[in-house]
C-alpha cells in the first residue's frame, strides 16, 4: 500500500498483485519498465519470479528488477548474487531511497551485480536515529494524500494489526513454535518500519531471527521486549495521530 502511494505521488503508472504467479501472468501478457518484488511474496517468492521470468524470456530484453525484504542479512543478499536484479533494498523502505533507485532503474541497462541498499545504513547517512516513533518518517507519508486519510488510516491499521498479531505472537512462544515466532516477527518488522517505529522494528527483527536452539527464556524475553516496546510507541501514535486530526473523531483501538 505504501509503494503504491509513493510511486503514485511521483506520478508512475503501476499494476499491482497478490503473489509471485500473478506476477508472471502479468509479465506474460503486458510489457513493464520495471518490476518491484517482494522476496517473500504468497505461492511464489521474489527470486523463484526472476528466475522463471528470465528463463521464459531468455535472449529478449528484460526489465529492470527491484527486490524489497526485510532480510539484510549477507546470506539473502547472496541468493540472488548473478541473477541481474537491479537493487535489493532492504526493509523498511524510505521515501527518498525508493524513488532514487526506481529512477535509476528506469534509466539503466540491466546489472550483473546488484546494489544492496540497507536501510539501517540509510538512516545513518540521513542522521534519522533509530527511535520510538521517526515523526519525519510519518510528515513525508502524509504528504502522499492531502486530505491526510491516508496517514490516519495507515497508522490505525497498523495499531489494529499489530495489537492482534501481539496476541498471536503470545501463543507461539508459549508453542515455541519456531517457524511462526520468524514469521510474525518478520511481519511486524516490516509494519513497525513502515510507520517510523524504528524501535520496534529492530526488536522484532530479532524474534524474525531465531532459531531452534534458542532457549525459550531467551525468545521469551525478546517478545516481551516487543510488547513493551508497542506500547509506548502507540501512545505516540496517538499523540501523531490527534495533532494531526484535531478537528476529526478517530475511533479508539
Amino acid at each position: 500500500l505504501i509503494i503504491s502511494q509513493i510511486l503514485l505521488a511521483e506520478n508512475h503508472q503501476i499494476e499491482v498483485v497478490k503473489n509471485g504467479e500473478q506476477a508472471l501472468d502479468k509479465l506474460r501478457d503486458n510489457v513493464y519498465d520495471l518490476m518491484i518484488l517482494d522476496s517473500n511474496m504468497p505461492v511464489m517468492g521474489g527470486l523463484e519470479v526472476v528466475q522463471i521470468y528470465q528463463a521464459l524470456n531468455i535472449g529478449a530484453p528484460q526489465i529492470p528488477i527491484i527486490i524489497m525484504s526485510a532480510d539484510a542479512s549477507k546470506d539473502a543478499i547472496a541468493t540472488f548474487d548473478g541473477s541481474g536484479i537491479f537493487a535489493y533494498l532492504t526493509k523498511p523502505i524510505q521515501f527518498e531511497l525508493l524513488i532514487k533507485t526506481v529512477n535509476a532503474a528506469v534509466s539503466q541497462e540491466l546489472v550483473e551485480t546488484a546494489q544492496v541498499i540497507d536501510y539501517q545504513e540509510a538512516k545513518l547517512d540521513s542522521q534519522i536515529n533509530a527511535m520510538l516513533l521517526d515523526v519525519d518518517r510519518l510528515d513525508s507519508l502524509k504528504h502522499l494524500d492531502s486530505s491526510g486519510q491516508f496517514i490516519d488510516n495507515l497508522i490505525l491499521d497498523f495499531m489494529r494489526d499489530t495489537e492482534d498479531r501481539m496476541v498471536a505472537l503470545n501463543t507461539y512462544v508459549k508453542s515455541h513454535d519456531v517457524v511462526k515466532i520468524r514469521t510474525s516477527g518478520h511481519t511486524m518488522a516490516g509494519s513497525a518500519g513502515n510507520v517510523g517505529a524504528y524501535e520496534l522494528a529492530n526488536q522484532c527483527e530479532k524474534l524474525s531471527n531465531i532459531t531452534p536452539a534458542d532457549q525459550i527464556k531467551h525468545v521469551e524475553v525478546l517478545a516481551d521486549g516487543a510488547q513493551d516496546i508497542y506500547k509506548r510507541t502507540k501512545v505516540f501514535l496517538w499523540d501523531y495521530l490527534n495533532q494531526q486530526s484535531s478537528t476529526k473523531q478517530i475511533p479508539k483501538v
